[in-house]
């Protein structure tokens, strides 16, 4: 039985870690980025390089609308097609989601 009270700490500290990321940006391991996400689903981001930066395993911690979610991908990067610049990837991941007993569904 959880309510949007539930979720107010929660976003309080995302807040509070995206404020401060750009300090602590220069003290991250190497390989790993950290971010913040703005939009429909705003939250927080890691992401872990492998050594060659050919594959990247990724976390986010978002809200939306009173719901808490976490997502795991794994990313394989590619540079094809002979050109300067351009990247693509593709991979898999799993996303759980934590909704308000409250919420309405579309």
């Amino acid at each position: 039985m959880l309510s949007s009270r539930f979720f107010t700490p929660y976003l309080l500290l995302l807040a509070s870690i995206a404020h401060f990321s750009s300090a602590t940006a220069q003290s991250l391991p190497e390989g790993l980025t950290a971010g913040a996400r703005v939009g429909i689903s705003s939250g927080l981001t890691a992401k872990l390089y492998t050594d060659d930066a050919s594959e990247a395993l990724e976390a986010i911690l978002s809200l939306r609308e009173g719901a808490l979610g976490l997502t795991a991908l794994y990313a394989f990067h590619r540079a094809d097609f002979g050109v300067d610049g351009l990247r693509w990837y593709y991979g898999a991941g799993a996303e759980a989601v934590l909704f308000p007993q409250t919420a309405e569904f579309p």
